[in-house]
């Protein structure tokens, strides 16, 4: 899985959790949290599995988290039922943050 997860954000570039949920396995019952912030959420119905790749690959510095508009996931059809957390930062209670993942360090506005 670690290697269609790669492949797929190498070749597409800024892709959303939706379109990773195609991956087989790559749906599950956890959740993808900030590792800072407790209350921060990145996806849910994600597998272990998934989890673990994605940070792998974070770690690798093969793939890097940018933040997005929710708008980009309202057309691939739903995002999680949880407020949007509009920068990362100790909330209350559970936030979701829209993140997309790139090859590269930088945003397209940096660019």
């Amino acid at each position: 899985m670690k290697s269609e997860i790669f492949e797929l954000i190498k070749k597409s570039d800024y892709v959303s959790f939706g379109e990773l949920s195609y991956i087989k396995g790559f749906k599950g019952d956890f959740l993808m949290m900030h590792p800072k912030f407790e209350n921060i959420i990145f996806w849910n119905d994600i597998s272990e599995n998934a989890i673990q790749c994605l940070i792998e690959l974070i770690k690798e510095e093969k793939i890097y988290i940018h933040p997005t508009e929710e708008l980009l996931y309202i057309g691939e059809g739903g995002f999680p039922n949880l407020p949007i957390a509009k920068t990362p930062k100790d909330y209350k209670t559970p936030h979701w943050l829209p993140i997309v993942f790139s090859n590269h360090p930088y945003t397209q506005k940096e660019k």
